[in-house]
Order: structure tokens, then sequence, then C-alpha cells
């Protein structure tokens, strides 16, 4: 069987709820690997504790309640009553018949086993029953100990736990393990019998004496110098007593707590104790797994003491290896690049979202399309108060950039950009769409895309080839905006109907671009309302330029920075030992001087063509443009109070604004239960 469901009620920061109201939370778990990510204070030990407190540990860890455990209302005042309860699927007929008492069948012949606590506040003190099954019946001591897990601290001190002693962790484990049960016929283990015959020697040493040894070198002379001693204090009436010198206590449990687990005689760092502290506790799932019973262990903060690259190897261990459940808690985005998608777990808002197929708005090919491209970069995601996907390395730079310029730098907000390295957004904002369609996780996202519809400037320049001498282009033919635009509600299928595949025209034109201009403000309303329609859905916005952000950058109050950065680019592209004595201020001279000579373009428009052509061309790095874009932005707004005036109020970096605005704008959160 395995921990299926956890419903909490009225515990900690997952309130409020009355006796018969909805339960706070609810957290779906699957067999196997289950890891739960998100930010600081976002849960995720709330529930690692509520398993704790109702099916206890292998190692009696103190979980108590407190009263600091119960929901703290705003006012400040606490509930008085709390509940937390697990569920158990896939039971065997053996566990079936081991919870008899406490498991539930349900209408179509499934059996499941629910085990609650219940805990009221009263006086000053804190009632608790334990009960399972449907009716609430008391569980006795022998079930609740077959339901204890193995749990493993966020701050382990692995050198203590290894070490022996009275409370010996070690020990604990190995106590578990099959072959410290089997005894011979004298009841004894065979570990015993080896301490004894190791015993036998020891006294032999200290009281038999060795021939040619000299008097105050032999080892029999110890024991004799203390019985002489000892005579002498007890008295010529004391008789019978004999001291001897061995290894006490030759019983097994404290044989084993004398044990201690090493690695290496010289000293390791935390690290690798770390990790042998995890193998050692992964000896009891082992034996569960042996015996077919429930085993289920808790790790948080798995990533404690360990590098990226023993993380990884750790994390697919536990993967592929261990067929026992278990839980996890995480901050590292390495381990939440490298689990599948499907066992994460997102806590977000005091809830707990499962990425599991049957909760999300993933397809098959989703999960098996962001297996191959979701990497450690990209799993931010999961840790993020708001997400921006940009399709580009150049977007990736200049997007923080333009954040701080705006004083809302993204990392104060909690804020990630996510580099898709594509248009494939639709895959990535389905991980916070849940299936039923209806709600998301609540991240606010915004999708920073290109329209990619080309301006009558591409197609005239295309028309300049040897091949053309007239002046031909080509443009997508579209009805009057007019028409599709006239009635709202009717607006996104008509548009739909519009775009669908060979029901568009292209047609070449020759010179007359009044009726170009037209189609071509009319295409770009229409791919705009198309992508708004695909990709806006509650907290996630979709934000989009007339064609690249370049482009529209060249048609904003910041080109001729752009064409500073890019002739730096441009120049880099072609010898890279420039970088060594590049000045942006002549560049941006350089620049500014160049625009001023494109007087004789009809409008800007083409001035912003020429601009980005390097870059169309591949003449220049668009990444290479956008860092030097971004040094000299800040180096510009720094020293222009004027500048920043001028970006917030610009329409062509409107979009990038109102996408920053989108994610930065979060309310704080109550932070009272946490």
């Amino acid at each position: 069987m395995y921990l299926s469901q956890v419903r909490i009620w009225n515990f900690r920061k997952y309130g409020e709820s009355s006796d018969d109201d909805k339960e706070s939370l609810i957290v779906n778990f699957k067999k196997g690997l289950n890891l739960i990510v998100g930010e600081n204070d976002s849960g995720k030990t709330a529930i690692i504790d509520a398993i704790k407190i109702v099916l206890g540990t292998q190692s009696f860890d103190n979980v108590r309640l407190s009263e600091n455990d119960f929901y703290k209302r705003k006012d400040g005042s606490r509930v008085d009553y709390l509940k937390i309860e697990c569920k158990f699927d896939d039971l065997s007929e053996i566990e079936s018949g081991r919870f008899l008492e406490w498991i539930d069948l349900s209408d179509n012949g499934e059996v499941s086993l629910r085990v609650r606590i219940i805990a009221r506040m009263k006086d000053n003190k804190i009632i608790i029953k334990k009960t399972g099954g449907k009716e609430g019946v008391d569980i006795n001591f022998e079930a609740s100990e077959c339901l204890r897990v193995t749990y493993l601290k966020p701050l382990r001190d692995a050198e203590n736990e290894l070490s022996p002693g009275y409370k010996s962790r070690f020990a604990q484990v190995l106590k578990n393990y099959p072959v410290f049960k089997i005894t011979d016929e004298n009841g004894k283990n065979k570990l015993e019998n080896i301490m004894k015959n190791a015993n036998d020697q020891i006294e032999d040493y200290f009281t038999k004496h060795i021939d040619g040894v000299v008097e105050d070198e032999n080892p029999a002379q110890i024991g004799k110098t203390i019985n002489t001693i000892l005579t002498s204090f007890l008295g010529v009436n004391k008789e019978g007593y004999n001291a001897k010198i061995n290894i006490s206590d030759m019983e097994l449990s404290k044989i084993l707590s004398r044990l201690m687990l090493i690695i290496d005689d010289n000293k390791v760092g935390l690290g690798t104790l770390n990790q042998l502290y995890m193998a050692m506790e992964l000896l009891l799932l082992e034996v569960k797994e042996h015996n077919h019973e429930f085993g289920l262990a808790l790790i948080e903060e798995i990533e404690a003491h360990i590098h990226p690259q023993a993380q990884l190897r750790v994390i697919k261990y536990l993967e592929d290896c261990i067929k026992s459940q278990m839980i996890l808690t995480t901050h590292s985005i390495t381990l939440a690049s490298v689990v599948k998608l499907e066992n994460l777990i997102i806590c977000r808002d005091k809830n707990a979202y499962s990425l599991s197929n049957e909760y999300t708005s993933l397809s098959k090919g989703d999960y098996e399309f962001l297996e191959r491209f979701l990497d450690s970069t990209k799993a931010n995601l999961f840790f993020a108060k708001g997400v921006i996907f940009v399709e580009g390395d150049a977007e990736n730079i200049l997007v923080p950039t333009i954040a701080k310029i705006i004083n809302k730098p993204l990392y104060k907000y909690g804020v990630s950009v996510v580099n898709v390295g594509n248009v494939a957004f639709l895959r990535y904002a389905n991980i916070f769409i849940r299936n039923d369609r209806k709600c998301t996780i609540g991240i606010s996202t915004s999708i920073v895309t290109d329209l990619d519809v080309r301006p009558i400037q591409y197609y005239k320049d295309k028309g300049k080839t040897a091949e053309e001498k007239e002046h031909k282009y080509t443009v997508y033919k579209v009805i009057e905006s007019s028409q599709y635009f006239t009635k709202q509600d009717d607006a996104k299928k008509k548009v739909r109907d519009i775009l669908q595949k060979g029901s568009l025209k292209k047609e070449v034109y020759e010179d007359n671009i009044e009726e170009i201009e037209d189609d071509y403000e009319s295409y770009k309303k229409s791919v705009k309302l198309a992508k708004e329609e695909k990709y806006n859905f509650q907290e996630i916005k979709v934000l989009t330029n007339t064609w690249t952000m370049e482009f529209d950058i060249a048609l904003s109050c910041i080109r001729e920075y752009l064409y500073a950065a890019v002739l730096i680019a441009k120049d880099i592209h072609d010898n890279e030992e420039k970088i060594e004595s590049i000045d942006k201020d002549s560049y941006i001279e350089k620049s500014k001087n160049a625009i001023n000579d494109m007087e004789f373009f009809d409008d800007s428009m083409e001035i912003a063509y020429e601009i980005y052509k390097p870059l169309l061309n591949k003449e220049a790095s668009k990444a290479v443009c956008a860092q030097y874009l971004s040094k000299i932005l800040l180096q510009e707004v720094n020293n222009n109070s004027d500048l920043l005036k001028k970006i917030i109020e610009d329409d062509y970096l409107k979009y990038i604004i109102d996408a920053i605005n989108h994610v930065t704008s979060i309310e704080s959160e109550d932070k009272s239960n946490e």
C-alpha cells in the first residue's frame, strides 16, 4: 500500500475550517517518488510534519502538537480544533487483514485505509484522539507501529547520527534487519557469539601469565593488582570477589549500540557523511520491501550539504532503485529539473498542486516535450511568485534590465524569467492550468512573444533583387478588421476561422501601398487576437509587439541606443578582438549620426528596418546586441532622468513593461502561520 492523500484542517498555515466544513488542504501523492517544491514558507515542512504527527517515525522523533500548530486567524486568535487524515490505497490481502477494523470499502470494491488524528485545545490543554476507518474507530498500538515512517530532518547531523552510543540511530536501524532476528538453539544471535568469543580472549589476556615477560609488563599483573587492592578495601571477612576485565553487556542491543558506521579512516566532509547517513536509513526501506510491508520515507531538503552532481546521483538512485514510497522536499532547481514532471508537487498560496497527469492540462506529448527541454534553468519556475516566459536569449537579457530601469527588479518580487528557446509557450503554460481548465495554480505569468508579422519594408527590401527588378512583395490578404471586431463575442471564433490553414491567401502586389498597408494592419490585429485566444487564461497573459523585439525597440525612443548596440555586435561579429577596445559612448554618437542620415526614408518604419537589418541578416548576434544594449541603457538612464519617463510612456515598449507589471503586482501574503 502507499500514502495516496493527506487532508488537513486548521494545521499551521492551512486553515480555517470548522468541525464539519471542507478541509483546508488536500495533497495527493503517487506511488514511488514524490518531490515537493516551492519557495520558502510555502508550506512544504507543514505537510511533512502533518504526516509525521499522524503516523509517527521509526526514530521516535518528538512530533507532539503544540499551541502554535493550531491555525492562527488574522485577528491573532487561534482555532481550537485541528484534524489531519492520511489515506492509503492499494492494500494487499495481508495489509487488508492487518488493518481490517479500519479499512473502507468503496462502491466499486476498492479497499482503502484512513488514519487520522483529531486535536482540540481546551483550558490551555491539547486533547488528541487517533482513529481509523470511516466511522472513527480507535486505532491500536500494534497497527500504529506498522505505519511508522522513516524520517530525515532538514538540518541533518550525520556525524552524530552515525556515532555509537546509547541512542545510536545505526543500532535502531540494524535491529530491524532480518539477520539480527536469527538465533541459534541457545537463543543467541551469531554476532553475540562472536562477541562472546572475543570477550573470552580478552579475559584470558588479563588473567593468564605470559611466560618470559617481566612482571610490570605482564597484562595479568593488572587484574592481580586490582584484586589485591580490592581485598584490602573489602576486608578479610569478604570472600569470593574476583574482578575481571572484559567487554560488559553482551546483549545484542548493547553490541549494536557500540557499532559505528564509517566510510574512511580519515575525516570526510559533511556531504559524504550525509550520503552515508541516507544510505543507512534506506536499509529500513529495504527491509520493508523484502517483507512486503508498508514503507514510506520522508526526507526534507534532500540536497543538504550535497553538491549538484551528487544530488543527481542520489535522486536518480531513489527514482530508479527504491520501490517504497518517498516524499521529499527541496529548494534545488537541479533536482526539480531531473525528476519526472508528474512526480512534482508545487506548494503555493496555502495549496499543494500535484503535476500528475490526473490534475494538470498537460497532454502526454507535453510531458514528453518538457522532459526533453525542462532543464535546471527553466525549472526555477517551480519556485517563483511570478514567471515571464520569453522565446530567446535577447529577451532573456533585456526584460530583467528594463524591469530594473523602471524600478521593479524581478529578483525582489520573486519573479523568474524562463527562456523557452522557441515558441512552445503553451506546453509550459499548461503546467499551471488544472485539468478541469477552470483554474490555475495562481502564479502570475507573462508570455512575451514576437508577433512575427513582417512589415511592408521587409517585402520591399526582398523585391530589390536582381531576379525581381520590380517592387514585388508578399503579404497575407485578410478580410477587413471591422467584419470580425464588430461583436466581441464572435471575435475569437471568427479569427479562428480566418486563420485556418489555407484560408489566408498569399498575393503579390505591385506598388499599391495603401491597399497593402490596410491588409498589414488587419493581419496584425488578427494574429494578435489569435495569440490572445491561444494563451490568455486567468493569471496567464500574452504580451506581443509588431514584428520582433528588436524591431519594436528600433521604433521606440531608445532606437539610437539599440543601433549603437547593433553596431557593436556587428563589429564583434567581424572581429571578436574588438571587445577589448569598445567605447560605448563613441558608438552612441555614431548611431545618432547614422540615424540622422536616414532622413531620406519616408517614415520611421523604414528607419527601424534599416536599424534591424544587420540582425535580420545575421551580420550581428541578437544576444550580444541585447547584452550591450542593457549596459548602455543602465548607463544612460542613470545620466538622463528624462529617459526613464520616455521609456515608461513609449507605445512600442509598452508590451514589455506591461509584462513586467503583470507579474510584479503581487499582494503580500499572510505569514502568520508559516
